[in-house]
């Protein structure tokens, strides 16, 4: 087995080479394309891992190396700190990535395969294309703020403003070109998001993930895009952590001593929500435990209980939004529509 380190760069990737003992046989700097990458993984015999830090190069660096005996894996470089201090160069990374996947001390992230990736992609197109018109929006009623005319236009129709009221003719030119902006870029979310939609429906668990409250057609295909395969995920603390709504401990002094006796501390401190998780995820999963505790139904039941309890209501909704998951996690594998008597009430 040979154990392979690819840094990866835009225009070259350095490659540091392990055999089975750990040794270092091979370091070379190639040009970042798939001739020069197959050229040198092609001079190693046998079965290989092959390892690179997740990047936009990732998945194409997948699917040009991964043959029958060389096995590809992306590793989150959140996780991966391969520098502490001292030096840091190009074939420090490649080499203590090598040195990493040798020790199999790695942690691989997910990279979507076939119809996943173009799902994604729509998914990535639609959610820039909202922004993109938001901002349009929000320039737009910035530039009438600065003429002391504050505006409050619709979310339907939020090119509707008073042009009339505008006395300047360059601030109403650029009003005007604000508004052209806008009818095209309003066109475009409308567009991407049918095509994101259509791309959606073509797998029978769209359908399925509507049944669960307030997970429309946008949410279920957000769900199908980030998640893809519910199986991938062991159990459902694996699923929190991923959605956001994980709980880590950082804490210090849990012993104390009393009457010569060691004994740790009872009360549990020093616990926070985990600043990772995929952020679409978690918004998918904030929104509809937020609209579901405004709204009615066996999660607005949920959230009374937990409310009832002594909870505040952010901590009441962040336990049901992991309530949800969990839900949509089991709705997901049993291929069975949402069942409001089957959630088990708070204890």
């Amino acid at each position: 087995m040979w154990y392979v380190g690819l840094d990866v760069h835009i225009a070259t990737t350095s490659v540091s080479i392990r055999n089975s003992r750990g040794t270092i046989t091979k370091r070379e700097v190639v040009e970042t394309t798939a001739a020069e990458l197959r050229r040198v993984i092609g001079k190693v015999r046998g079965k290989a891992r092959i390892v690179c830090e997740s990047g936009p190069l990732a998945r194409w660096i997948r699917d040009t190396l991964e043959t029958r005996l060389r096995q590809v894996e992306v590793c989150d470089r959140r996780k991966t700190r391969l520098v502490a201090g001292g030096a840091k160069t190009d074939r420090i990374d490649a080499d203590r990535l090598s040195e990493l996947l040798w020790n199999n001390d790695l942690r691989a992230i997910h990279v979507p395969r076939g119809a996943e990736v173009v799902l994604r992609q729509y998914m990535a197109h639609y959610v820039r294309m909202v922004r993109d018109r938001t901002r349009i929006i929000l320039r737009l009623r910035s530039l009438f703020l600065e003429c002391g005319i504050q505006i409050k236009s619709s979310r339907r129709a939020p090119e509707r403003v008073p042009l009339q009221r505008l006395r300047n003719p360059t601030v109403k030119y650029i009003a005007r070109a604000y508004l052209t902006q806008l009818q095209l870029a309003s066109h475009l979310v409308e567009d991407a998001r049918n095509q994101f939609l259509e791309c959606a429906r073509a797998s029978e668990v769209f359908r399925l993930l509507q049944t669960i409250p307030y997970v429309g057609e946008i949410r279920a295909a957000q769900l199908l895009a980030i998640v893809g395969h519910p199986d991938r995920f062991r159990s459902r603390r694996r699923f929190w952590s991923y959605g956001g709504l994980g709980v880590i401990q950082r804490t210090s002094s849990d012993h104390r001593v009393a009457n010569g006796r060691v004994f740790r501390e009872e009360k549990s401190r020093g616990l926070r929500l985990a600043k990772t998780g995929q952020p679409l995820l978690k918004k998918v999963l904030r929104d509809v435990a937020l609209y579901s505790s405004l709204g009615r139904g066996s999660f607005r039941s949920i959230y009374d209980a937990h409310v009832k309890r002594g909870l505040e209501p952010s901590t009441a909704r962040l336990a049901l939004a992991r309530k949800i998951a969990v839900v949509i996690l089991a709705v997901w594998r049993s291929g069975v529509p949402f069942n409001p008597q089957l959630i088990q009430p708070c204890k």
